[in-house]
């Protein structure tokens, strides 16, 4: 659009120069410095109104897509976001409880320390012979870290197969970034090199809390956008 407008304005300005010099007899040099101020006036203003227009015009376009996505997808998106916002939760916790995102967020440090590797997560086992009946039981953090990257990329494979070609970008683009962090060395588990065997030992695993803070930060936060999008 800005580009459009101002190849246009150029066009009148040479034809505009044109019909000065051929039908009424060219420029005088007071009529140049003029010209020239007059021009530049011109183009600043033009450029700065173009800016604006198509700034306004972008947001609008945005608010329109976010728009026609919630209407359709509202509910999905939902529970897109709870099905990747859960187990996040727990792997930090070590435990299946509710707990508000953003809460958890501002207090990583309390939950990834110096023994957050050999901790071991609890989770829900259900009866295979009766969905009404579970146990807790409790597993280490590479075997669950494994299930976890998995359920994430399994929900976010699901969600893109159906919904792809009506996601906005505001949208993709964090559900891309969440794909690319689970691929960060510090989420790498043994089972990644094909290393199946479960008597792996983290209690002997060093490692920087830091490091682990700062990868799970920045996955939260990516999960924690898809819920804050708004118009």
């Amino acid at each position: 659009m800005k580009k459009k407008i101002v190849l246009i304005f150029g066009a009148v300005f040479l034809l505009a120069a044109c019909v000065q010099f051929l039908f009424l007899d060219g420029f005088e040099m007071s009529d140049m410095k003029s010209l020239n101020i007059n021009v530049m006036v011109s183009i600043l203003s033009i450029l700065a109104t173009v800016i604006i227009i198509d700034n306004l015009v972008k947001k609008h376009e945005t608010k329109k897509r976010l728009e026609d996505y919630y209407s359709i997808l509202g509910r999905s998106h939902d529970v897109f976001f709870n099905k990747l916002k859960q187990p996040y939760i727990q792997i930090i916790t070590k435990e299946p409880k509710e707990i508000e995102l953003d809460e958890l967020l501002r207090d990583l440090s309390v939950y990834i320390d110096g023994d957050f590797i050999r901790k071991k997560i609890k989770v829900l086992h259900l009866n295979p012979t009766s969905i009404f009946e579970s146990k807790e039981i409790e597993i280490g953090y590479f075997e669950f870290l494994t299930g976890f990257k998995k359920t994430i990329d399994h929900e976010i494979t699901l969600y893109l197969n159906r919904y792809a070609s009506i996601i906005p970008t505001e949208v993709m683009n964090h559900i891309c970034k969440i794909s690319e962090i689970l691929k960060d060395n510090m989420l790498v588990s043994p089972s990644d090199f094909g290393i199946t065997d479960q008597s792996f030992n983290a209690n002997t695993a060093k490692f920087e809390p830091k490091q682990f803070i700062d990868v799970f930060e920045s996955l939260g936060s990516e999960i924690s956008a898809l819920r804050k999008i708004n118009y």
